[in-house]
């Protein structure tokens, strides 16, 4: 019997006919299409899929070689997969630059224009212009983004554009493009108390566990605005909660968490001046013309030379 490659995220159709005239020799199958009984032949998985059935059905798939995540970050992996010297583990990192970006300073604008307060008033029938001294201009406002990245370079580059100043965070400290200064991550508590804005745009490693704890919000500005789009595990919620709801820092947005989807009886859900969206920032209309492309090279090179070229998740480094 042939192996399987097995197709967990969503495709359009004449992208999974593209993937069968290439996997000509795998059973190319969906996840509507598997049985409990062909674990043993998956040989590729194309996406991922948090459903318990179907994270079932992986645990019995011993013999994969290599998942295409159609994420940047691949800590849900499970550790047999994400750890295993035996098993290529590939992303789709520099795709969701953009649309984060853009939510990012959707954010901002919408806070710093009093666009969620005017939408909110609306509801109510209520014509009421905000206290002048609550709106705010980005220009000479201080940006410091943890992670220095695909996406903290480009929201470093659209906050040139708002003629702000940047400041960067990444493992070395080594210069990148768009910021005024870099930090490494092991210097970078210095940089804190000059930042209106703080962006946790950092992989999830070892290294970044817990990084936002009670003393980092502590050393923040009282008027800074704290976003995470990076990963939920970066952040301590409660030490978060406390400072939102102390007035140590103006505001929080988060857009990832420890535990997703955000449990109904989170504390999160009713803190103030904090807003939440359920993991969507790297979302656009054409994300899945924008991963494809990615995983049918993988797909090439992985039939020809038996292995992925394309963005190679390290073990070692998380990313």
């Amino acid at each position: 019997m042939k192996d399987i490659l097995l197709v967990l995220t969503k495709t359009k159709p004449h992208q999974l006919e593209r993937i069968k005239q290439l996997a000509v020799d795998y059973d190319v199958l969906t996840v509507d299409e598997i049985d409990e009984n062909d674990g043993e032949r998956v040989k590729i998985i194309y996406g991922w899929n948090r459903s318990e059935d179907v994270l079932a059905f992986i645990k019995t798939c011993v013999n994969v070689s290599w998942v295409q995540a159609t994420s940047a970050g691949v800590d849900y992996l499970p550790e047999n997969i994400k750890n295993n010297a035996d098993v290529f583990v590939t992303n789709v990192s520099g795709i969701h630059a953009i649309p984060i970006s853009e939510t990012v300073f959707a954010y901002i604008l919408g806070t710093y224009r009093n666009l969620f307060y005017s939408a909110k008033v609306q509801a109510n029938n209520v014509w009421d212009v905000p206290d002048p001294n609550s709106f705010h201009s980005l220009t000479g406002k201080t940006m410091l983004i943890f992670g220095a990245g695909n996406i903290g370079e480009e929201i470093a580059r659209i906050a040139k554009a708002f003629r702000m100043h940047t400041m960067g965070v990444n493992t070395s400290g080594k210069d990148r493009a768009f910021f005024d200064q870099m930090y490494a991550l092991d210097k970078s508590f210095s940089a804190i108390g000059q930042a209106d804005f703080v962006i946790n745009a950092l992989p999830a490693t070892e290294l970044t566990n817990d990084l936002y704890d009670k003393p980092f919000f502590n050393a923040m500005k009282d008027s800074a605005l704290f976003i995470n789009i990076g990963r939920g595990q970066a952040v301590v919620e409660e030490a978060l909660i406390h400072a939102l709801e102390e007035d140590l820092i103006a505001g929080a947005y988060l857009d990832v968490f420890k535990k997703e989807p955000l449990p109904s009886d989170s504390p999160l859900w009713q803190t103030k001046n904090l807003l939440i969206t359920p993991h969507f920032s790297g979302v656009v209309e054409h994300f899945r013309d924008e991963i494809f492309p990615i995983f049918e090279e993988n797909l090439i090179n992985f039939i020809e030379k038996k292995e992925p070229t394309k963005n190679i998740v390290r073990s070692e480094r998380g990313y």
